[in-house]
């Protein structure tokens, strides 16, 4: 399925099934439960990790032409879709 990134493009990411879209949503409910402002470094990384992993055959490949803050802007728009929208795409 296309994501579309605001300012930065269109990614193709794989449709996920339910299962690992409730696996998402429960690992951003852990990495969120104490509050947005009480996110740790690690926790985040290993979330947006996650979500590249998922999203990705191979998330080095697919994100080395951006800088750091693109990464996490595709990746949090990822898992926004992910989390949130339909997971078939």
């Amino acid at each position: 399925m296309k994501v579309k990134v605001e300012k930065i493009g269109e990614f193709d990411v794989r449709s996920i099934s339910y299962r690992d879209a409730l696996k998402l949503k429960t690992h951003f409910a852990q990495v969120y439960s104490e509050g947005e402002s009480d996110v740790s470094l690690e926790d985040f990384g290993d979330l947006m990790g996650h979500v590249a992993e998922v999203a990705f055959a191979n998330p080095a490949q697919a994100l080395q032409d951006h800088d750091l803050e693109a990464q996490i802007n595709i990746l949090r728009t990822i898992a926004d879709v992910y989390i949130s929208g339909d997971p078939k795409g």
